[in-house]
């Protein structure tokens, strides 16, 4: 064999090892990507729930304060009916 058919054969096999590589770099890229959109979903989810969990609190915190309000009504009700009855 001469010194260019080791050469060549040498190029040869180093660009079929990097072929290779870069095919496995590429598969790797695409799983990253489609983890990245998973991810995405997962968040665009939990941002969906996380709003309802929000507007929930909202609503309770608004609940409370009509609850306190008409506690607050019933109490000076009761108040002012004991002072009409004596």
């Amino acid at each position: 064999m001469s010194l260019s058919e080791i050469t060549d054969a040498l190029i040869n096999r180093l660009t079929s090892v990097t072929d290779s590589y870069l095919e496995v770099l590429s598969c790797i890229a695409l799983i990253c990507g489609a983890n990245v959109l998973i991810q995405r979903r997962k968040l665009a989810k939990f941002e969906k729930k996380l709003a309802k969990i929000e507007k929930l609190q909202e609503e309770t915190k608004k609940l409370r304060e009509d609850h306190d309000q008409l506690s607050n009504k019933l109490e000076e009700f009761i108040k002012l009916e004991k002072k009409r009855q004596k």
